[in-house]
């Protein structure tokens, strides 16, 4: 039997996968709440309902091209390099305890 405390914990803990919004695309999303509930009179949508919606109605793979402009617009060098450096370190680190 749980306590009250594990329960209220382990419901928090439930809910870690989040993702933050930038603040053009919340007004996006409260625009298109907004346009659904007055489509549908006094029904009401929630946003994350929304957004899993819209995740839902694409393919589970990004295409070439998406990847491309992801990469462009997200990928930065020195982080990359600091990767690098570091599994270059772990891979030494390893081999010398391999020796």
């Amino acid at each position: 039997m749980t306590s009250e405390k594990e329960a209220i914990v382990g419901r928090w803990h439930r809910h870690t996968d989040r993702a933050t919004i930038a603040q053009e695309n919340l007004e996006k999303l409260a625009q298109w709440v907004s346009q659904y509930e007055t489509a549908n009179g006094d029904v009401n949508i929630k946003r994350s309902d929304l957004v899993n919606w819209l995740l839902n109605d694409r393919s589970p793979e990004l295409l070439p091209r998406e990847v491309k402009i992801l990469v462009s617009q997200f990928h930065d060098p020195v982080k990359s390099l600091q990767n690098q450096l570091r599994e270059a370190r772990q891979a030494r680190l390893l081999k010398k305890d391999l020796d």
